[in-house]
């Protein structure tokens, strides 16, 4: 029998059958800040969803190259290496890949007072890190250039949450967080 949000069975007159009211796309967390140098989300990776996918919207108070940066955490703690990288730069027409052995990945840099925006796709922070490592794909797009970036974490943990910060300066914005539901 189709269901409702509401119970009766009817959604405006369209029935709709059970699963299509369960969203692919569900929301987990949205975090407001300001005029921060770093910020901490725990506990929003879990064996609920395999894949995720995050949006920053921000604004930075230092000049343009400052880059925002991410890290994973695990039980509150923030992981510090294993991570690689390779992006595509529409500024430059650069490529650049299999860059090794660094600390964090930049997933921005807006410029100072400028608006901007990054959007990562995250594949098994929680699950697959725990054996295979994690791998990330994403853009930003600030006021001059698009960057497209892969990039892959190989630390055999199991992720909860992540850790944003600035090069330098502060960023104000907002972080959204959501989950892809595995299908059933």
């Amino acid at each position: 029998m189709p269901i409702s949000l509401d119970g009766s069975g009817l959604i405006n007159g369209l029935e709709l059958p059970t699963d299509s009211i369960q969203p692919g796309l569900v929301h987990i967390n949205t975090t407001t800040f300001s005029s921060v140098s770093i910020f901490n989300l725990d506990n929003v990776f879990s064996s609920i969803y395999d894949s995720y996918r995050i949006i920053l919207s921000a604004s930075q108070t230092q000049s343009a190259g400052s880059a925002i940066r991410i890290k994973f955490r695990a039980n509150g703690n923030t992981i510090s290496s294993n991570y690689g990288f390779s992006y595509i730069n529409s500024t430059t027409s650069s490529a650049v890949g299999g860059l090794t052995s660094y600390d964090n990945w930049d997933i921005g840099a807006f410029g100072s007072g400028n608006f901007g925006q990054s959007t990562v796709e995250i594949g098994g922070p929680f699950l697959l890190g725990q054996t295979t490592g994690t791998s990330m794909s994403g853009n930003y797009i600030n006021q001059s250039s698009l960057y497209i970036r892969g990039l892959h974490q190989t630390d055999p943990t199991s992720f909860d949450g992540f850790s944003t910060y600035v090069q330098s300066g502060t960023i104000t914005g907002t972080v959204r967080v959501y989950g892809y539901r595995n299908s059933q």
